[in-house]
């Protein structure tokens, strides 16, 4: 039985921490799994129940944990190590490199992702080309490079080692049949409350369509400075009574189904795996314009370029439409995102 070793740097509960849960709990039975986390975080407490969990706090820099890292990696003779996050991707990759048959990174975000991260330009672009060499020097050690879309894809640097593995979800159950009630519009977004997820544009959208009668709950942690920001914001368009501010759910599909739409104005996505998750559960989405959603979300859908076009979609939308779109969004991440389809494919690149 082959040895995987994943690593990750913080072990939080966002995308790419759930992702590398996910593939854990798909490869416990086929392979010996071990997990190397950098920091401390609650997917820890999670992992410890499928895997064994290593800790090693590594910096930026060369410190004692790199050589400790590096003689672990030597001693346990791991067949792949599969880095994830930029830390981790530096360091896997070089080590994984020098001490396992194969080394294995996986882009979650490019370096635009970090940058627009920031408000401050110059940090911004601080941000940016630190990642930028990060990315490069993960790209030229490791062995395969797995993008998530084929718009990140296309920022490959070694084209010819890289690869497109999206992320998967587990359809259950048959299809939805979701019913739309124009007179109260319910709906749900999902992200941290941070500026690169765009919940100041999506504020100012709505407040174009305050006639209507909607409502917002917002799931995700919550970058308190930033939230003060927007509280002022919904004060100002006098959405107070509209807004929900949830904070982080453990299993946000559990109420997926009691809203009419999945809105979300993010700057940037390598894949967007929320996107699937509220099409699976029939929402139709409306998103902001970015390139990533080409490659996942299928028309009918509404992205927008300008905060005017939302009012479009809520003084036009019938009930016929509604449906068309919510099964339509269904059968598509049915048959391109399904988890036994992904499964193939990560099971063809292990060996």
């Amino acid at each position: 039985m082959k040895k995987i070793l994943y690593v990750l740097d913080q072990p939080n509960l966002y995308g790419s921490e759930l992702h590398l849960l996910k593939l854990v709990k798909l490869f416990k039975e086929e392979y010996r799994v071990t997990v190397c986390v950098f920091g401390d975080g609650p997917l820890v407490e999670k992992l410890n129940e499928w895997c064994e969990v290593v800790h090693f706090p590594l910096k930026w820099y060369p410190t004692s944990q790199a050589l400790r890292f590096a003689n672990f990696l030597k001693n346990q003779r791991f067949d792949i190590v599969h880095a994830h996050q930029p830390k981790a991707l530096l360091w896997g990759s070089i080590l994984g490199r020098l001490f396992s048959k194969t080394s294995i990174v996986t882009v979650h975000s490019l370096p635009d992702n970090n940058r627009d991260s920031y408000q401050n330009f110059i940090k911004a672009s601080l941000v940016y080309y630190f990642h930028s060499a990060v990315k490069c020097v993960a790209e030229l050690f490791a062995n395969k490079v797995i993008y998530l879309s084929k718009f990140s894809l296309d920022k490959a640097l070694f084209p010819s080692k890289s690869l497109i593995i999206p992320n998967w979800i587990n359809p259950k159950g048959d299809l939805i049949n979701k019913v739309f009630n124009p007179s109260v519009i319910r709906m749900i977004s999902v992200g941290s409350v941070t500026f690169h997820k765009g919940y100041d544009r999506l504020i100012d959208a709505l407040a174009l369509v305050n006639h209507t009668n909607w409502t917002l709950d917002v799931y995700g942690g919550i970058d308190q400075t930033f939230k003060e920001e927007l509280d002022a914001k919904i004060q100002k368009h006098g959405l107070e009574q509209r807004i929900k501010f949830c904070g982080y759910a453990d299993k946000i599909e559990l109420v997926m189904n009691d809203y009419d739409f999945f809105a979300l104005f993010s700057r940037g996505e390598t894949f967007g795996l929320v996107y699937i998750e509220a099409m699976l559960h029939g929402l139709p989405v409306i998103a902001w314009k970015i390139p990533v959603l080409e490659d996942i979300i299928p028309d009918g859908n509404f992205i927008i370029e300008d905060y005017s076009s939302i009012s479009e979609i809520f003084n036009q939308i019938t009930d016929g439409q509604y449906s068309a779109i919510s099964l339509a969004n269904q059968q598509h991440v049915r048959k391109r995102f399904s988890q036994m389809n992904i499964k193939t494919i990560y099971q063809e690149l292990y060996g």
